[in-house]
């Protein structure tokens, strides 16, 4: 039976390597800001390779469904808008390319096996990309609020530094 997962295994033992290599490197702060895109294009392709690998390490006893891996389709969408150092641009463009590649393969693949109507694909499809659209636009509004949350927060602290180094020039021509 370990020849049945071995792609899957490894594929999570490797993604497992990697985002331990990844965490010890953003912890030890040895990589510079110009890296982390770089590693976060990394980890996104990571959770695609995955996501993928899971829908076809089934193997051919399961065929696979129009539904496959949606929740972690949408998980990835959601991280790259919560976890990942992506500008609101870069965040918005991985999710749809993750959201299109999920459907785009999956229509492929079950419309080539020919198990299920084209109409019941053709709607689960339109579904799973309805559940991506709300992934997309809830990871945005996310992203646009924590951003706004951030500057204002800069704003407040500049002000504050701002004022107390008023006070000490006042204080010291006292």
């Amino acid at each position: 039976d370990a020849k049945a997962h071995g792609v899957f295994v490894g594929v999570v033992g490797g993604a497992l390597c990697l985002f331990l290599a990844v965490f010890i490197l953003v912890c030890t702060e040895t990589l510079s800001q110009r890296w982390r895109t770089l590693l976060g294009l990394t980890v996104w392709a990571t959770y695609l390779t995955m996501g993928f690998t899971f829908i076809f390490s089934t193997g051919t006893e399961i065929p696979i469904q129009p539904w496959d891996q949606v929740p972690f389709f949408l998980f990835i969408i959601i991280t790259v808008y919560t976890m990942l150092p992506f500008q609101i641009s870069y965040a918005v463009t991985l999710s749809i390319i993750s959201s299109l590649s999920h459907i785009i393969v999956l229509s492929v693949c079950l419309t080539k096996a020919g198990l299920h109507d084209g109409g019941l694909i053709a709607k689960q499809l339109l579904s799973n990309a309805m559940v991506f659209v709300c992934g997309i636009v809830v990871g945005a509004f996310h992203k646009v609020l924590m951003e706004r949350a951030l500057k204002q927060t800069f704003q407040d602290t500049l002000r504050c530094l701002g004022i107390r180094m008023k006070l000490e020039i006042e204080k010291r021509q006292q």
